[in-house]
């Protein structure tokens, strides 16, 4: 920097000098270093400071002098180098590592305030940078920054953390639930001239343990969003315990899948199901898990977790061997007319060759095609509808019964009755139980008897759990009954045993 430019700043230079000497110099050392800034004009500069006194040969001291070293730009050099190390690009926002850094420290030196992790997922992000843009994507991660930053204010720490995901640490004195909503709300319509509406999910973790890392914290948040799934009309959630015993479980439940298939620890299960008369015509295989330690599991708990990982079309392609090699061992018993249902899950239609999976199988075992009905659901079908009752009809054709489950759980029942061929309509007693209006709902039921007998298609009801539920729908030309009236879902054996070839006594 040239000092000498001007009488004026030489002069303000030599005042500065004798304040530094006066303020910094306390002692005889030859030699001072410090830092300083100091503003010359309108600009801040920063500074390196070395003092030193100067002697004869006898040490005589003559006087000192000043070497002054202007850091300034080395100090912004070093200042944006360290804002883009801990700031993200884009938003401004603290990135990810420091974030916890930050958070970290704040805890520590503040323990007698409590805080809350606040962390947010834009839900369906993706289609926002698929059909408007990458920029407009951007624009809407900026926006959604500053929302933020005016929730929070200059208490709180912000940071992006990955993506659409955003996280900030806020005095739990400061928080309030409805000002969330009120800030967050108005990102809904940010993208212009279009009806899209973006949904930010919200998870709130209090913090309980300052011992835990901070990134852990940020993962219960993320967790209490987990339990949001699907719902546009709850938008935050908090952390509980139990959430992170369920994620526990669920990971539990992925990592021995492989070893309980090979080890045939899931486990075929029938439950009977039977005409008016009381004659055994079959049952339906449901899969239940007998862990070598914790016993059996129930389906509810494993299910819907192969479903989102996708397993679920393993354990299908396993349950259907099961009931071929089951049927193939009563016709070497002497049964040959009793059948079996097994399920078809939506992903099976994705991951499975379904046709040949399960015509290879009917090979495989020597068994009739007609003695192996597969239920498949409204919802799996109405997927992708044009292709799947395809499928349908070339099952059918090679002889196989298929029964339509859940018929009138969708909206689209009738539209699939008209366009799908089926062998078999199944009614949930649920329809009449979880109702407001049981005549209405009774006038509909024996629309739907009547309308599948025209179409020539037996009627199975299950759910059935009353002996006057049974005489009920038999007078309306209910065909065959299933539930727990007759028998709960049981191991292969107790069926042989108790129902096969047997007749069941109505009571």
């Amino acid at each position: 920097m040239d000092f000498c430019a001007a009488d004026e700043s030489i002069k303000t230079l030599e005042e500065q000098l004798r304040v530094w000497k006066q303020d910094e110099i306390k002692d005889e050392t030859s030699i001072h270093i410090w830092e300083t800034t100091r503003r010359i004009g309108k600009e801040k500069h920063y500074f390196t400071i070395e003092y030193r006194s100067i002697y004869d040969s006898i040490m005589k001291s003559l006087g000192f002098f000043f070497l002054i070293h202007d850091k300034t730009e080395e100090f912004i050099k070093y200042e944006n180098e360290k804002y883009r190390a801990t700031h993200d690009q884009l938003t401004g926002l603290y990135n990810k590592e420091y974030f916890y850094e930050v958070v970290e420290n704040m805890l520590l030196e503040n323990k007698n305030e409590d805080y809350n992790i606040i962390v947010t997922d834009v839900k369906n992000f993706k289609i926002v940078n698929d059909v408007f843009g990458v920029s407009e994507g951007d624009e809407l991660l900026k926006k959604i920054a500053d929302i933020t930053r005016k929730f929070g204010g200059s208490y709180c720490v912000y940071a992006r953390l990955t993506g659409d995901r955003f996280a900030l640490c806020i005095p739990r004195s400061r928080y309030s639930e409805e000002a969330l909503l009120a800030c967050y709300s108005s990102a809904d319509a940010f993208i212009e001239n279009s009806s899209f509406k973006t949904h930010i999910h919200i998870g709130v973790y209090r913090v309980t343990d300052r011992n835990l890392k901070v990134s852990v914290m940020c993962d219960h948040a993320m967790l209490a969003i987990r339990t949001i799934k699907d719902s546009f009309r709850s938008r935050v959630a908090y952390y509980k315990t139990e959430l992170r015993e369920s994620f526990i479980g669920d990971h539990r439940i992925i990592s021995e899948f492989e070893t309980a298939i090979n080890n045939q620890h899931f486990l075929p299960y029938i439950q009977p199901q039977i005409s008016a008369n009381g004659c055994i015509r079959g049952g339906e295989v449901l899969v239940r898990w007998i862990h070598p330690v914790d016993g059996m599991i129930r389906p509810d708990k494993f299910i819907k977790i192969l479903e989102q990982t996708g397993l679920i079309s393993r354990l299908d392609r396993y349950m259907w061997e099961a009931a071929c090699a089951q049927l193939k061992k009563w016709d070497d018993m002497g049964y040959k007319k009793s059948y079996l249902s097994v399920n078809i899950s939506q992903k099976d239609f994705y991951l499975l060759d379904v046709y040949n999976v399960i015509t290879s199988l009917i090979y495989k075992y020597g068994i009739d095609p007609s003695r192996l009905h597969l239920e498949v659901t409204e919802s799996a079908i109405m997927d992708d509808p044009a292709t799947h009752l395809q499928l349908i009809a070339r099952l059918r054709k090679r002889g196989f019964i298929v029964e339509i489950d859940d018929f009138g759980s969708g909206y689209s029942s009738l539209n699939m009755l008209k366009d799908m061929d089926a062998d078999v309509l199944k009614i949930d007693m649920g329809f009449l139980q979880n109702t407001s209006n049981p005549a209405k709902s009774t006038t509909i039921l024996k629309m739907i008897i009547a309308l599948a007998k025209s179409l020539d298609m037996q009627i199975i009801t299950e759910g059935v759990e009353k002996l006057e539920q049974v005489e009920f729908l038999s007078r309306f030309g209910c065909d065959i009954f299933q539930g727990f009236y007759f028998a709960k879902p049981m191991p292969v054996e107790d069926f042989e045993t108790q129902y096969l070839n047997k007749r069941f006594r109505m009571k």
